[in-house]
Protein backbone atom coordinates (compact mmCIF):
# COMPACT_ATOMS: atom_id res chain seq x y z
CA UNK A 1 0.00 0.00 0.00
CA UNK A 2 1.28 3.43 -1.01
CA UNK A 3 -0.19 6.03 1.35
CA UNK A 4 1.10 8.83 -0.88
CA UNK A 5 -0.99 7.52 -3.77
CA UNK A 6 -4.07 7.43 -1.55
CA UNK A 7 -3.44 10.93 -0.22
CA UNK A 8 -2.97 12.34 -3.73
CA UNK A 9 -6.06 10.57 -5.05
CA UNK A 10 -8.18 11.93 -2.18
CA UNK A 11 -6.94 15.46 -2.81
CA UNK A 12 -7.78 15.21 -6.54
CA UNK A 13 -11.33 14.12 -5.68
CA UNK A 14 -11.73 16.99 -3.21
CA UNK A 15 -10.39 19.57 -5.70
CA UNK A 16 -11.97 18.01 -8.84
CA UNK A 17 -8.68 18.90 -10.45
CA UNK A 18 -5.17 17.57 -10.93
CA UNK A 19 -3.86 21.15 -11.02
CA UNK A 20 -5.61 22.16 -7.79
CA UNK A 21 -4.41 19.05 -5.99
CA UNK A 22 -0.87 19.60 -7.24
CA UNK A 23 -0.82 23.18 -5.88
CA UNK A 24 -2.06 22.13 -2.44
CA UNK A 25 0.39 19.24 -2.20
CA UNK A 26 3.38 21.14 -3.58
CA UNK A 27 3.80 18.69 -6.47
CA UNK A 28 3.75 18.97 -10.22
CA UNK A 29 0.57 18.19 -12.15
CA UNK A 30 2.46 15.44 -13.98
CA UNK A 31 3.43 13.75 -10.71
CA UNK A 32 -0.14 13.90 -9.40
CA UNK A 33 -1.55 12.44 -12.61
CA UNK A 34 1.05 9.67 -12.69
CA UNK A 35 0.44 8.71 -9.04
CA UNK A 36 -3.31 8.41 -9.63
CA UNK A 37 -2.74 6.34 -12.77
CA UNK A 38 -0.38 4.07 -10.83
CA UNK A 39 -3.07 3.63 -8.17
CA UNK A 40 -5.71 2.75 -10.77
CA UNK A 41 -3.34 0.22 -12.33
CA UNK A 42 -2.58 -1.32 -8.96
CA UNK A 43 -6.22 -1.74 -7.87
CA UNK A 44 -7.42 -2.60 -11.39
CA UNK A 45 -10.32 -0.13 -11.31
CA UNK A 46 -10.88 3.23 -13.01
CA UNK A 47 -11.29 5.69 -10.17
CA UNK A 48 -11.63 8.99 -12.04
CA UNK A 49 -13.28 10.29 -15.19
CA UNK A 50 -11.20 13.01 -16.83
CA UNK A 51 -12.43 15.86 -19.03
CA UNK A 52 -10.63 18.95 -20.22
CA UNK A 53 -12.42 21.04 -17.60
CA UNK A 54 -13.05 18.74 -14.62
CA UNK A 55 -12.13 15.50 -12.90
CA UNK A 56 -14.82 13.47 -11.17
CA UNK A 57 -14.70 10.16 -9.33
CA UNK A 58 -16.40 7.13 -10.84
CA UNK A 59 -18.97 5.40 -8.59
CA UNK A 60 -16.28 2.94 -7.50
CA UNK A 61 -13.84 5.84 -7.11
CA UNK A 62 -16.25 7.81 -4.92
CA UNK A 63 -16.88 4.81 -2.63
CA UNK A 64 -13.13 4.24 -2.45
CA UNK A 65 -12.59 7.93 -1.62
CA UNK A 66 -15.12 7.76 1.25
CA UNK A 67 -13.30 4.79 2.77
CA UNK A 68 -9.96 6.57 2.41
CA UNK A 69 -11.33 9.79 3.93
CA UNK A 70 -12.69 7.86 6.92
CA UNK A 71 -9.37 6.05 7.37
CA UNK A 72 -7.38 9.30 7.18
CA UNK A 73 -9.74 10.90 9.69
CA UNK A 74 -9.33 7.94 12.06
CA UNK A 75 -5.53 8.26 11.81
CA UNK A 76 -5.73 12.00 12.47
CA UNK A 77 -7.91 11.44 15.54
CA UNK A 78 -5.53 8.73 16.80
CA UNK A 79 -2.57 11.10 16.40
CA UNK A 80 -4.42 13.90 18.19
CA UNK A 81 -5.33 11.57 21.06
CA UNK A 82 -1.74 10.41 21.33
CA UNK A 83 -0.51 14.00 21.44
CA UNK A 84 -3.18 14.95 23.98
CA UNK A 85 -2.11 12.08 26.26
CA UNK A 86 1.34 13.65 26.44
CA UNK A 87 -0.23 16.54 28.31
CA UNK A 88 -2.44 14.54 30.66
CA UNK A 89 -1.25 14.23 34.22
CA UNK A 90 -2.10 10.52 34.37
CA UNK A 91 -0.45 7.17 33.73
CA UNK A 92 2.49 5.24 35.12
CA UNK A 93 6.13 6.32 35.40
CA UNK A 94 8.63 3.47 35.39
CA UNK A 95 11.78 4.26 37.39
CA UNK A 96 15.09 2.45 37.82
CA UNK A 97 16.81 3.16 41.14
CA UNK A 98 20.06 2.01 42.77
CA UNK A 99 19.44 -0.39 45.64
CA UNK A 100 20.71 2.06 48.25
CA UNK A 101 18.94 5.19 47.04
CA UNK A 102 16.32 5.06 49.78
CA UNK A 103 19.19 5.13 52.28
CA UNK A 104 20.67 8.25 50.68
CA UNK A 105 17.55 10.36 50.36
CA UNK A 106 14.18 9.82 51.89
CA UNK A 107 11.46 7.71 50.28
CA UNK A 108 9.22 10.68 51.10
CA UNK A 109 10.37 12.08 47.74
CA UNK A 110 8.28 9.37 46.10
CA UNK A 111 5.39 9.17 48.57
CA UNK A 112 4.85 12.93 48.47
CA UNK A 113 4.67 12.80 44.67
CA UNK A 114 2.00 10.08 44.78
CA UNK A 115 -0.01 12.07 47.31
CA UNK A 116 0.21 15.23 45.20
CA UNK A 117 -0.69 13.42 41.95
CA UNK A 118 -3.23 10.67 42.69
CA UNK A 119 -3.72 9.85 38.99
CA UNK A 120 -0.04 9.04 38.41
CA UNK A 121 1.48 5.72 39.49
CA UNK A 122 5.14 4.83 40.05
CA UNK A 123 6.60 1.50 38.92
CA UNK A 124 9.99 1.20 40.64
CA UNK A 125 12.68 -1.32 39.71
CA UNK A 126 15.92 -1.59 41.68
CA UNK A 127 19.13 -2.07 39.72
CA UNK A 128 22.57 -0.50 39.79
CA UNK A 129 22.75 0.30 36.11
CA UNK A 130 23.78 3.33 34.13
CA UNK A 131 21.99 5.73 31.84
CA UNK A 132 21.35 2.95 29.34
CA UNK A 133 18.85 1.39 31.75
CA UNK A 134 16.37 4.02 30.54
CA UNK A 135 16.28 2.06 27.29
CA UNK A 136 17.28 -1.41 28.52
CA UNK A 137 14.53 -1.48 31.15
CA UNK A 138 11.99 0.47 29.07
CA UNK A 139 11.95 3.06 31.84
CA UNK A 140 11.16 6.77 31.72
CA UNK A 141 13.77 7.76 34.29
CA UNK A 142 16.82 6.17 35.87
CA UNK A 143 18.94 7.21 38.84
CA UNK A 144 22.52 5.93 38.73
CA UNK A 145 26.10 6.52 39.89
CA UNK A 146 28.04 6.06 36.67
CA UNK A 147 28.71 8.96 34.33
CA UNK A 148 28.38 7.17 31.00
CA UNK A 149 25.93 8.85 28.66
CA UNK A 150 24.20 8.23 25.35
CA UNK A 151 23.21 10.79 22.70
CA UNK A 152 19.48 10.03 22.89
CA UNK A 153 19.45 10.34 26.69
CA UNK A 154 19.45 13.51 28.79
CA UNK A 155 21.59 13.09 31.92
CA UNK A 156 21.71 15.46 34.89
CA UNK A 157 24.27 15.53 37.70
CA UNK A 158 21.81 15.47 40.53
CA UNK A 159 23.60 15.18 43.87
CA UNK A 160 27.15 15.19 45.16
CA UNK A 161 27.93 12.66 47.90
CA UNK A 162 31.01 12.88 50.07
CA UNK A 163 32.62 9.49 50.69
CA UNK A 164 34.50 8.06 53.65
CA UNK A 165 36.61 4.99 54.10
CA UNK A 166 35.31 2.75 56.85
CA UNK A 167 36.01 -0.61 58.46
CA UNK A 168 34.78 -2.52 61.48
CA UNK A 169 36.60 -2.13 64.81
CA UNK A 170 37.32 -5.88 64.68
CA UNK A 171 39.04 -5.57 61.31
CA UNK A 172 41.17 -2.65 62.54
CA UNK A 173 42.08 -4.61 65.68
CA UNK A 174 43.31 -7.51 63.53
CA UNK A 175 45.04 -5.60 60.72
CA UNK A 176 45.88 -2.22 62.25
CA UNK A 177 44.79 1.29 61.34
CA UNK A 178 46.30 2.55 58.06
CA UNK A 179 47.96 5.91 58.68
CA UNK A 180 48.73 6.91 55.08
CA UNK A 181 46.90 6.33 51.80
CA UNK A 182 49.74 4.11 50.57
CA UNK A 183 49.16 1.80 53.54
CA UNK A 184 45.80 0.86 52.02
CA UNK A 185 47.67 -1.21 49.44
CA UNK A 186 48.42 -3.71 52.24
CA UNK A 187 44.80 -3.97 53.39
CA UNK A 188 41.80 -5.97 52.23
CA UNK A 189 39.47 -3.75 50.25
CA UNK A 190 35.78 -4.12 49.38
CA UNK A 191 35.40 -2.43 46.02
CA UNK A 192 32.05 -0.86 45.23
CA UNK A 193 32.86 0.64 41.84
CA UNK A 194 31.82 -2.28 39.65
CA UNK A 195 29.20 -0.06 37.99
CA UNK A 196 32.01 2.08 36.54
CA UNK A 197 34.76 0.29 34.59
CA UNK A 198 36.91 3.45 34.66
CA UNK A 199 37.36 3.35 38.45
CA UNK A 200 37.04 -0.36 39.15
CA UNK A 201 39.61 -1.49 41.71
CA UNK A 202 40.91 2.02 42.31
CA UNK A 203 40.80 4.60 45.07
CA UNK A 204 41.42 8.30 44.54
CA UNK A 205 42.52 10.32 47.58
CA UNK A 206 43.93 13.81 48.05
CA UNK A 207 47.12 14.08 50.14
CA UNK A 208 47.05 17.87 50.43
CA UNK A 209 49.11 18.40 47.29
CA UNK A 210 47.79 16.08 44.59
CA UNK A 211 45.34 13.28 43.89
CA UNK A 212 46.69 9.79 44.49
CA UNK A 213 45.43 6.71 42.63
CA UNK A 214 45.63 3.67 44.87
CA UNK A 215 45.12 0.01 44.01
CA UNK A 216 44.42 -1.82 47.28
CA UNK A 217 44.06 -5.60 47.53
CA UNK A 218 40.49 -6.13 46.34
CA UNK A 219 38.81 -9.03 48.12
CA UNK A 220 35.29 -8.40 46.90
CA UNK A 221 33.84 -6.41 44.00
CA UNK A 222 30.19 -5.37 43.74
CA UNK A 223 27.82 -2.66 42.56
CA UNK A 224 25.93 -2.16 45.83
CA UNK A 225 26.98 0.25 48.58
CA UNK A 226 24.51 -1.44 50.92
CA UNK A 227 26.14 -4.84 50.53
CA UNK A 228 29.61 -3.29 50.81
CA UNK A 229 28.56 -1.67 54.07
CA UNK A 230 27.27 -4.95 55.52
CA UNK A 231 30.43 -6.80 54.51
CA UNK A 232 32.58 -4.10 56.09
CA UNK A 233 30.54 -4.39 59.31
CA UNK A 234 31.21 -8.15 59.26
CA UNK A 235 34.96 -7.43 59.26
CA UNK A 236 35.95 -8.46 55.73
CA UNK A 237 37.81 -5.28 54.87
CA UNK A 238 37.86 -1.53 54.29
CA UNK A 239 35.35 0.06 51.94
CA UNK A 240 34.38 3.51 50.66
CA UNK A 241 30.83 4.61 51.43
CA UNK A 242 28.77 7.76 50.98
CA UNK A 243 28.77 9.51 54.34
CA UNK A 244 25.00 9.17 54.59
CA UNK A 245 25.34 5.38 54.57
CA UNK A 246 28.22 5.24 57.01
CA UNK A 247 26.88 7.68 59.62
CA UNK A 248 24.51 5.36 61.49
CA UNK A 249 26.98 2.46 61.58
CA UNK A 250 29.73 4.76 62.89
CA UNK A 251 27.38 6.25 65.50
CA UNK A 252 26.52 2.77 66.76
CA UNK A 253 30.12 1.61 66.79
CA UNK A 254 29.82 -0.99 64.04
CA UNK A 255 32.17 0.94 61.77
CA UNK A 256 35.04 3.37 62.28
CA UNK A 257 36.24 5.85 59.67
CA UNK A 258 39.70 5.51 58.16
CA UNK A 259 42.14 8.21 56.95
CA UNK A 260 39.78 11.09 57.73
CA UNK A 261 42.47 13.64 56.85
CA UNK A 262 42.61 12.47 53.22
CA UNK A 263 39.54 13.47 51.19
CA UNK A 264 38.17 11.08 48.59
CA UNK A 265 36.61 11.87 45.24
CA UNK A 266 32.90 12.36 45.66
CA UNK A 267 30.27 10.08 44.22
CA UNK A 268 27.74 11.74 41.95
CA UNK A 269 24.12 10.63 41.65
CA UNK A 270 22.84 11.12 38.10
CA UNK A 271 19.30 11.20 36.77
CA UNK A 272 18.68 10.22 33.14
CA UNK A 273 15.64 10.24 30.89
CA UNK A 274 14.95 9.92 27.18
CA UNK A 275 15.01 13.08 25.10
CA UNK A 276 11.42 13.46 23.93
CA UNK A 277 9.53 16.24 22.24
CA UNK A 278 7.05 16.70 23.69
CA UNK A 279 7.81 15.02 27.00
CA UNK A 280 4.84 13.48 28.84
CA UNK A 281 3.48 15.80 31.50
CA UNK A 282 3.71 13.09 34.16
CA UNK A 283 7.47 12.83 33.55
CA UNK A 284 7.95 16.59 33.66
CA UNK A 285 5.98 16.74 36.91
CA UNK A 286 8.10 14.02 38.48
CA UNK A 287 11.43 15.55 37.43
CA UNK A 288 10.31 18.93 38.76
CA UNK A 289 9.13 17.32 42.03
CA UNK A 290 12.40 15.43 42.57
CA UNK A 291 14.43 18.55 41.88
CA UNK A 292 12.35 20.67 44.29
CA UNK A 293 12.42 18.06 47.05
CA UNK A 294 16.16 17.53 46.83
CA UNK A 295 16.72 21.26 46.90
CA UNK A 296 14.90 21.33 50.23
CA UNK A 297 16.98 18.52 51.74
CA UNK A 298 20.34 18.94 49.95
CA UNK A 299 20.40 22.60 48.94
CA UNK A 300 24.19 22.77 48.84
CA UNK A 301 24.65 19.41 47.11
CA UNK A 302 22.30 19.67 44.12
CA UNK A 303 24.64 20.09 41.16
CA UNK A 304 22.56 20.84 38.05
CA UNK A 305 19.09 21.92 37.05
CA UNK A 306 17.59 19.16 34.88
CA UNK A 307 17.16 20.34 31.30
CA UNK A 308 13.48 19.38 31.46
CA UNK A 309 13.01 21.71 34.44
CA UNK A 310 14.90 24.54 32.77
CA UNK A 311 12.71 24.21 29.67
CA UNK A 312 9.44 23.79 31.55
CA UNK A 313 8.65 27.49 31.80
CA UNK A 314 9.00 27.85 28.04
CA UNK A 315 6.99 24.67 27.50
CA UNK A 316 4.09 25.65 29.79
CA UNK A 317 2.47 28.29 27.52
CA UNK A 318 2.49 25.85 24.58
CA UNK A 319 0.88 23.19 26.76
CA UNK A 320 -1.83 25.57 27.97
CA UNK A 321 -2.54 26.63 24.39
CA UNK A 322 -2.90 23.03 23.21
CA UNK A 323 -5.19 22.11 26.08
CA UNK A 324 -7.33 25.17 25.41
CA UNK A 325 -7.54 24.22 21.74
Amino acid sequence: MDLNQLKIFAKVVEQHSFTGAAKLLGLTKTTVSRKVSDLETRVGVQLLTRTTRKVNPTPQGFAFYQNIANAFNDMKVAEQQLQAEQYLETGTIKLVLPYELNQIFSSAVFSSFIQAHPDINLDIAFANKGASSVMDEDAELAFHFDEHQAPQIETTKLLNFSCRLAASPQYIARHGMPLTPEALNRHHYIDCSAYDENTKGQLNMFDGHSWLTLTPKVRLTMDSFMLAKELAVSGLGITALPEELAEEEVAQGRLVTVLDDYPMRNHVLYMSYLRQSPMPSRTLLFIRHVYDQLNLSFANEVLEIPAAVAMQSAFAPQRAERLAG
